[in-house]
């Protein structure tokens, strides 16, 4: 037995230590050192260093074109310098006036700062792309003095003729000299991108200073702001004026013409834009004439409700066109002033007041034209006074003809339900609801918490003009 466990017990320590001397082997062994073939997979031939220092020289001749100084990165370093002092005026201008913006200054603001960033960031696609090509040229250089410093390393050992040496000198001297420039070109554009990036920091603190004012406005939306109306209605209107001047335009006439000096302005700054969307609503209005032609000589069912209607479509091609064309073509600018963007939808309006009773019925004529009229007060009420004793009086006539015009829109709706099956049930139970919300608005009016009123009627009278045009 004593045999057996001394035999086990030899067994074991001689098996453990062969096996770990022959891990610590393992690990001790060195690695062969690989063989460096780079100068053998880079290195040309003698025979092909003719060819190919033709080949290169023509290419360095592509390459010093590509390295030549670009008008496109003059512009920008120029249109950057003008640029960079409007913004410091400007950026300098709205942090000592924003507190006493109103809503609507703030938004025309905010459209400004957006354009300078949207002009900013095509700035930086131009330099984006010139580092990019520079980059490329630099690569391409690099891999080239690369393959011929290892040409010239492989020759070496043998014994070549000083010509070859001479040549492969003047070949490695041209390329360490192009990649120089590269470094010039790029150290150049990298100075301008960095002014570039100041610039649009700038634009961004401006735009987050907005924001926040915004948001702090919005708070306000559910305090008293305003003395409850029968009070504000016993001082004078002079004297209601003077306590908001600050936040508004001095009169209805400077509110209007500062209005067209922006749009003026927006136009000018969007004026390709602006061409294309002219271009596209006379495009879109020759596509209906074409379909309407066309559709003369295509029988229809009148007891049909599509072919009824898309008849009536082609029949009133002005309207058609600018219902579409107009809601489509506001997507092609980047951001639209409120005077823009009011003139687009009321262009809307008046063509969906004209199209739509020929589409539906008659009588839906008396509803939309109550809304063109709301919408109408809508536009002028921001010309007056915020929360003087002439714009609340707005609030409450736009929200009384808004809620006569759902009341008149529901009946009519209801009478020929047939015509209205996609907004039959909009009609029914949430027209109840808007005209709940804007008898509450007009309450909070004359109680004094005005903005949260405006607000109210503006959520109402946009959400409906909103269905109108999808409708």
């Amino acid at each position: 037995m004593t045999l057996r466990t001394n035999f086990l017990r030899y067994g074991l320590v001689l098996f453990f230590a062969i096996f770990f001397n022959g891990i610590t082997l393992f690990a001790q062994e060195p690695e062969e050192p690989k063989k460096d073939t780079t100068h053998a997979q880079k290195a040309l031939s003698f025979k092909d260093i003719s060819s190919e220092t033709e080949t290169l020289r023509s290419r360095i001749s592509s390459l010093e074109e590509i390295l030549k100084p670009t008008t496109k990165t003059a512009e920008v370093d120029s249109i950057i310098d003008t640029t960079y002092i409007e913004i410091i005026i400007n950026r300098d201008s709205l942090y000592a006036e924003i507190e006493n913006f109103s809503r609507r200054e703030l938004k025309i603001k905010k459209v400004s700062w957006s354009n300078y960033k949207s002009k900013l960031k095509k700035l930086q696609g131009t330099l984006n792309d010139r580092v990019s090509d520079i980059t490329d040229v630099n690569d391409e250089l690099s891999d080239e003095l690369k393959k011929w410093r290892a040409t010239k390393s492989s020759f070496e050992t043998e014994s070549e003729s000083e010509d070859v040496f001479a040549s492969l000198d003047t070949m490695i001297t041209t390329l360490s000299s192009l990649i120089g420039v590269a470094h010039s070109r790029l150290d150049s554009v990298f100075s301008i991108q960095k002014r570039l990036t100041e610039l649009i920091l700038i634009v961004d603190e401006a735009v987050s200073e907005i924001n926040r004012v915004e948001h702090q406005m919005q708070k306000e939306y559910f305090i008293f702001d305003s003395e409850p109306i029968w009070r504000s209605a016993s001082d004078s209107t002079v004297t209601d004026t003077n306590q908001a001047l600050s936040k508004a335009p001095g009169s209805f006439m400077d509110g209007i013409e500062k209005d067209y000096h922006e749009l003026k302005a927006f136009i000018q700054i969007n004026l390709q834009t602006f061409i294309l969307e002219i271009g596209f609503l006379i495009f879109f209005f020759v596509i209906i004439m074409i379909m309407r032609n066309q559709w003369k000589s295509i029988p229809t069912d009148q007891k049909n409700p599509l072919q009824r209607q898309t008849k009536m479509v082609f029949e009133s091609p002005v309207s058609s066109a600018t219902v579409v064309g107009v809601l489509a073509a506001a997507y092609f600018y980047n951001a639209l002033i409120p005077i823009f963007s009011e003139a687009h939808i009321l262009l809307v309006l008046v063509a969906t007041t004209i199209l739509l009773p020929r589409i539906t019925v008659k009588e839906f004529r008396v509803f939309l034209v109550l809304i063109l009229v709301a919408y109408f007060i809508e536009i002028v009420q921001v010309y007056f006074v915020p929360r003087s004793i002439t714009a609340r009086l707005l609030i409450i006539l736009e929200a009384t003809i808004l809620a006569v015009s759902m009341i008149k829109g529901r009946r009519t709706v209801m009478k020929f339900p047939q015509e209205f099956d996609k907004v039959k049930a909009l009609f029914k139970y949430v027209i109840p609801v808007y005209v709940f919300v804007l008898g509450g608005s007009m309450v909070l009016n004359i109680i004094g918490m005005v903005n949260f009123s405006d607000m109210l009627v503006s959520g109402v009278i946009f959400s409906m003009v909103l269905g109108m045009i999808v409708f």
